[in-house]
């Protein structure tokens, strides 16, 4: 009598699709499909590589620290 449900899987990050978890060693949580069309570079969700895209547009300073008040 089995005590597990089978092999574990996982969800793409990119597209949604759900995998084997064990047919995955070097995609890094793509599904086959995204992995050979991203031709394995870079490895990030498109919402992040458009971000890194415009980052030159953005203000690349970070914040200032806010000043604490003396009383």
């Amino acid at each position: 009598m089995k005590t597990h449900e089978g092999d574990p899987q996982e969800e793409c990050v990119r597209c949604g699709k759900v995998y084997l978890s064990s047919s995955n060693q070097i995609n890094h949580g793509f599904c086959s499909n995204c992995y050979a069309a991203n031709r394995g570079l870079p490895l990030i969700k498109e919402e992040q590589s458009a971000s890194l895209h415009d980052s030159g547009s953005e203000d690349s300073n970070p914040p200032e620290p806010e000043e604490e008040e003396v009383e």
